[in-house]
């Protein structure tokens, strides 16, 4: 495994329409917040990665933050050897900049749109200052920083003035993950949602901005390789699900172990199993390698081990199953 997400917080100060963490959606129940581990039990997790051949950590939540004991568990982290990440709203941000360049190797904060688009898209009055704000205070101490772009319905035709800003603010690199619906995003999936020719619209806008403005881009979110006008891109590294890969994972504020941050599935508690032993010995985990939840529209696809259908938990979150086809291709309103 080389990546794991560490989700230190299950509480944030912020209400995005489009975030995905899976308590944040009262209406479905086969998540349930538990009780977030001391930073002491946080340790025993970290050791446990680290046996497993864990290389970076990615703190997030919620907002992680929030958790007053985060700066204690990063210290732990590396020093284990770990390279850390904040994933983080920015809302902390300009009050613990020196605690933040101390104790992480990299941090990314959300560039979603112009001004007016990013507040709402936020649900927080002058939240679009507040990032401007967090990124200069981190200036001081040379941290490398990512902007983080979730492209959906409402800033899909901003994508270019965004760049433009991101280039503005001295951050060569930007995370862009399209819209999967999910936690908060479900209850608003009809202002969010893509349609298959936008994904590529998406796609054709971000690597000319790219070039524009000298951005290295990374694509988040798996990209179903069927789509219609899809072409070659050379920033397209994520082509397909990545879950069951032993590539990247996620352990909740609990130390509950998910195939991945949009997962609601436990796989197992990492303070009470070895992480390894519950991922490799999951059956959950061998039906994404074995190709198992692979829509129906996709079985004859030559296309399908690499791409493996799109985004399987996002399906599943959606619509629950993980052989309905990934939500790109389906129209909301049509669903029972």
């Amino acid at each position: 495994m080389k990546v794991v997400n560490l989700e230190v917080a299950y509480s944030c100060n912020m209400n995005c329409k489009f975030c995905y963490n899976p308590w944040k959606y009262s209406e479905k129940k086969e998540y349930h917040q538990q009780k977030t581990l001391p930073a002491d039990e946080f340790y025993q997790v970290i050791d446990k990665l680290k046996k497993w051949g864990v290389e970076m950590l990615g703190f997030s939540g919620g907002e992680p933050l929030l958790n007053p004991e985060v700066f204690d568990i990063a210290a732990y982290s590396k020093k284990q050897g770990f390279k850390n990440s904040l994933l983080t709203n920015g809302v902390l941000v300009e009050d613990n900049a020196e605690n933040i360049a101390k104790n992480f190797d990299a941090i990314q904060l959300p560039f979603l749109g112009l001004e007016s688009t990013h507040n709402e898209l936020t649900g927080k009055k002058d939240h679009f200052n507040t990032s401007i704000k967090a990124r200069i205070a981190l200036m001081e101490y040379s941290l490398p920083t990512s902007a983080v772009i979730v492209v959906n319905k409402q800033n899909l035709s901003q994508i270019n003035d965004i760049m433009e800003i991101i280039a503005a603010m001295d951050m060569r690199s930007v995370l862009v993950n399209r819209f999967l619906p999910g936690g908060n995003g479900i209850k608003n999936i009809e202002n969010l949602q893509l349609a298959e020719n936008d994904l590529v619209e998406m796609l054709n806008i971000i690597e000319k901005s790219a070039d524009d403005y000298g951005l290295s881009i990374f694509m988040g979110t798996p990209t179903p390789l069927c789509l219609e006008g899809l072409r070659s891109y050379k920033f397209l590294i994520k082509r397909g699900c990545m879950a069951g890969k032993g590539l990247h994972c996620a352990v909740d504020p609990a130390g509950n172990l998910r195939v991945c941050n949009h997962s609601p599935k436990i796989l197992g508690n990492c303070l009470e199993g070895d992480p390894q032993d519950i991922y490799d010995n999951s059956d959950y985990v061998k039906g994404f390698m074995d190709l198992r939840y692979a829509p129906e529209m996709c079985k004859e696809c030559d296309k399908l081990a690499e791409c493996k259908g799109g985004c399987r938990e996002a399906s599943n979150v959606l619509y629950g199953s993980l052989n309905a086809p990934d939500p790109i291709f389906s129209n909301y309103n049509s669903l029972n």
